[in-house]
């Protein structure tokens, strides 16, 4: 019996029968699956013979392939007859045909977005009782030494690798190891264990500065191969502004362990802000404006819980007044004045008059809330994070911000601070903000002022 080989390498299956269906079309084929080491699924088709249903299908490709890109079903069978490859997500990359004196061939070559691959040949004896183990290969794992900690999951250790040459490619582990003998499902297990993979490659993604996610997940029944899940390449890059030391894995699953959860996550943003600030960007004007996509976010989970400025009920006895205020005579009198004196016309005064009144009347609910500038500093106050040490401040941040968002870019003017220091002090408060809110204190790595190891307490 043959197993797929370890995906630090490649997974290969050839000659594999089966189906590849696109809504009533259905075609039979012979298909190579071959697994590339950064993850990309490949397909390669032998040519299927020209018929009437092959040219349709091919007729059919070409009318939709400038519009969104069609997604077929792939049923295949490998020679031996012991893997079962399903996958709803195969695209055809190409599709041509070529002509002989003798014969007509449709050519098709393609990729799928994932694949699911279970072992159906001979019954091999296990060597691991009902022990259960989850393997997530991940994208671009570095680590110095095997890492591990007690989940709701069961024991989960992570694998990286030291040296890593290009951090798109499939490297190191993350695994999940139970008993198997408490009676839930494999399904449901495996699903906790695909929320607590993503939970801890989360911290970890913090910890090395870049994306790291899982690109395929090996389930062993009893120390056998039982399934192979596939997901394709992951976008990822190299780190950037790790927080800790990138072959540190420790602190990073101790963060998952003892601090993170989804309530937490769900509470504070903490989740999508992270993710936000992990991501690769080839520009600093996209890196910035990413990390401040962060701030806004935790900003406004936080605005949310912390309340307005003045309790709802005591707000409506304030606004009560400005609209009584906007509607009086002696307001309308006293803009029709200054529009005058502007120089607005008079046969445009009143009606001019009428729209500002309107408008701000239709604003007063804004007021109770909070400036952009104001929610950040309340958020770090309530937080216990120091920033006073940070420059630029949060308001020459805030000023940034708006100037790229919008007008395209930075203003100019004198004495104005190098754009990678912006960038460096908008990024050290996201990580004081991210370790205060998980509640770590310890060693960090502050790049305000270039690669430093520094500690934090609230």
């Amino acid at each position: 019996m043959t197993l797929p080989v370890p995906l630090e390498s490649l997974a290969e299956w050839s000659a594999c029968c089966g189906t590849l269906r696109c809504g009533e079309r259905v075609l039979d084929v012979i298909c190579d699956v071959s697994v590339a080491p950064d993850g990309t699924i490949g397909l390669a088709f032998n040519d299927v013979p020209m018929t009437e249903e092959t040219w349709e299908f091919y007729a059919d490709w070409l009318q939709h392939r400038g519009q969104t890109v069609p997604r077929y079903q792939l049923d295949l069978r490998d020679a031996q007859g012991h893997h079962h490859l399903l996958t709803d997500h195969a695209i055809l990359s190409s599709v041509g045909h070529s002509s002989t004196s003798g014969s007509s061939v449709v050519q098709l070559e393609g990729e799928a977005a994932r694949m699911s691959v279970t072992y159906t040949g001979p019954a091999v004896p296990g060597t691991g009782g009902e022990t259960r183990l989850a393997r997530y290969r991940t994208v671009g794992l570095r680590g110095l030494l095997a890492e591990s900690a007690d989940f709701d999951v069961g024991r989960v250790t992570l694998h990286g690798v030291r040296e890593v040459s290009d951090h798109r490619h499939l490297a190191g582990a993350l695994q999940v190891k139970h008993p198997g003998d408490d009676g839930e499902s494999l399904e449901a297990w495996l699903t906790r264990c695909d929320e607590r993979a993503q939970d801890i490659l989360r911290m970890v993604s913090l910890g090395a500065g870049r994306m790291v996610s899982w690109s395929a997940r090996e389930t062993y029944l009893g120390g056998t191969l039982h399934h192979l899940e596939l997901r394709g390449r992951r976008h990822s890059g190299p780190p950037f502004d790790p927080l800790f030391d990138h072959l540190e894995l420790g602190r990073a699953l101790q963060l998952a362990a003892r601090h993170y959860s989804r309530e937490l996550a769900s509470r504070t943003g903490l989740d999508v802000a992270v993710d936000w600030y992990v991501m690769p960007h080839s520009y600093s004007e996209a890196r910035f404006m990413a990390s401040m996509t962060a701030l806004e976010h935790l900003v406004s989970k936080h605005a949310t819980a912390a309340g307005a400025v003045l309790p709802w009920k005591v707000y409506r006895v304030a606004r009560s007044a400005m609209e009584s205020a906007l509607k009086s005579q002696e307001m309308r009198q006293e803009l029709a004045d200054a529009l005058r004196a502007h120089g607005v016309s008079d046969d445009k005064v009143e009606s001019t008059v009428s729209s500002a009144l309107a408008q701000l009347e239709a604003n007063l609910g804004k007021p109770n809330g909070r400036s952009f500038r104001d929610s950040i500093v309340r958020l770090l106050s309530d937080y216990s994070v120091r920033h006073d040490d940070i420059t630029p401040a949060v308001a020459a941040l805030v000023k940034v911000r708006n100037d790229i968002a919008h007008r395209g870019l930075r203003q100019d003017g004198e004495d104005q601070v190098p754009f990678r220091r912006v960038v460096s002090a908008l990024r050290e408060l996201l990580r004081r903000l991210f370790v205060s809110i998980l509640e770590y204190e310890g060693e960090y790595t502050s790049h305000l002022d270039g690669p430093e190891r520094r500690n934090f307490s609230r």
